[in-house]
């Protein structure tokens, strides 16, 4: 699926509304629809811009790896290391929520 890439936005909450982010909410289970898009935790988001070609976006700036690691260890500081067990389980097939 990394055909093209798609935008996720932080402004307060990690979403998207793109149509590539419904079809993976779809086949996937990655995120959940809200309000007319899809909600993302921090595992889901980094996870994505790993695998599925996204970008997030924050204050109109494309975020870099090292940046969005940054902004998501702020509020929890095993983030890295609870990532890294998130996307484990992904690669086994398990849906983490």
């Amino acid at each position: 699926m990394k055909d093209f890439k798609f935008k996720i936005y932080i402004e307060g909450k990690i979403f998207s509304n793109s149509q590539k982010a419904f079809t993976l909410e779809n086949n996937k289970k990655l995120g959940e629809r809200k309000d007319n898009g899809i909600i993302y935790s921090a595992f889901e988001a980094l996870y994505l811009v790993e695998t599925h070609n996204a970008e997030i976006i924050k204050n109109n700036k494309t975020l870099s790896h090292e940046q969005i690691i940054k902004i998501l260890s702020k509020k929890d500081k095993a983030f890295l290391t609870k990532y890294l067990v998130f996307k484990e389980l992904r690669k086994k097939g398990y849906i983490v929520k």
